[in-house]
């Protein structure tokens, strides 16, 4: 009698931790899901502002403006009505530098003279 009592508590122990033991597992893998799950929520979520941001990018390319600043800016590109000004030193802004001081030769006070009373 003893005997099968110890076998019924031994057979109840063990049913009794595997049931423990796959609702553990269970428990854990829903947790595993569940932050997985809210990982990739979060990647779909920056996914979406990404495609928002890319599609605000496409339609300004697709502009009229966006045409013209990159005609300005890549292909130097004037409307009609405007005028250009370039500023820099080339060969023929050197040229006339050279010009200028060899008219107004001296020193500064003789140039500022030269400026205000042309003698």
């Amino acid at each position: 009698m003893k005997r099968k009592r110890n076998l019924a508590y031994f057979t109840l122990i063990t049913i009794a931790l595997i049931i423990v033991f796959n609702l553990g597992h269970s428990i854990v893998n829903t947790y595993h899901n569940n932050t997985r799950m809210g990982k990739l929520q979060r990647d779909i979520q920056q996914s979406a502002q990404e495609i928002e941001s890319l599609k605000t990018d496409i339609a300004y390319q697709q502009s009229a403006a966006f045409i013209e600043e990159q005609a300005r800016n890549k292909l130097n590109f004037i409307n009609p009505e405007e005028k250009t000004v370039v500023l820099g030193k080339s060969d023929k802004d050197k040229s006339i530098a050279t010009t200028e001081t060899a008219d107004n030769p001296g020193s500064n006070w003789e140039k500022w003279r030269y400026l205000f009373f042309r003698f």
